[in-house]
């Protein structure tokens, strides 16, 4: 009976571990990554201003008690390991792009290093289509795979189930084939599929 105590205890502590090992996991602890978390404020819905949004206008205009309108600033954390490191990857290609245009906040992005610094980034409208520094109207950041940086960040904060078909038929991540991506729902819980033409056209 003694040995059967000692057994179980011994199972016990190592399901504990293993299950702290986990949670470490998602956090992001143990993560090869440089990114701790990602922390986002995002408009759930459409919408034209008299003046451009920046980062410090999300973060001003956010309230957490505010749960009950369908339009409305929602929050969200991005701790899974293996999307970390796909969005750390993504952002240390990006660089100023070469024409520059002022961008309008319509998601501000926390994002916690774990050195302790501490780096934002705007995502802009039109279409959401834009990665942007924090400051007001801040530098246009490019790379071969931004469309593939915005899915990412996108996705995993749940902004797309808030929109309408025609809504993400106008978000150029989607509609680019060169993304490889997981099925994306829109509000009304149909699958949006591909349109590929449609970032075509807007190249030429």
């Amino acid at each position: 009976m003694k040995h059967l105590i000692i057994v179980l205890f011994l199972f016990c502590t190592a399901c504990n571990s293993s299950n702290k090992g986990n949670s470490d996991i998602d956090r992001g602890d143990a993560c090869d990554c440089d990114i701790q978390s990602i922390h986002a404020l995002y408009y759930n819905y459409n919408f034209d201003t008299a003046r451009a949004l920046g980062w410090d206008d999300i973060q001003k205009w956010y309230d957490p008690q505010d749960t009950t309108k369908r339009n409305r600033i929602v929050e969200a954390t991005i701790t899974e390991c293996s999307i970390l490191q796909e969005i750390d990857k993504e952002i240390k290609t990006l660089k100023p792009a070469e024409e520059q245009y002022p961008g309008d906040a319509r998601i501000a992005l926390t994002i916690n290093m774990k050195d302790g610094t501490i780096k934002e980034y705007v995502i802009g409208w039109p279409n959401t289509a834009a990665f942007y520094t924090k400051e007001y109207k801040g530098t246009l950041l490019e790379s071969e795979n931004t469309n593939r940086l915005l899915y990412l960040i996108k996705n995993n904060i749940g902004y797309y189930s808030w929109f309408d078909q025609d809504d993400l038929k106008s978000m150029n991540e989607l509609n680019d084939p060169s993304v490889q991506r997981d099925s994306v729902r829109s509000r009304d819980g149909k699958i949006y599929y591909y349109t590929p033409n449609i970032v075509e056209e807007k190249k030429m």
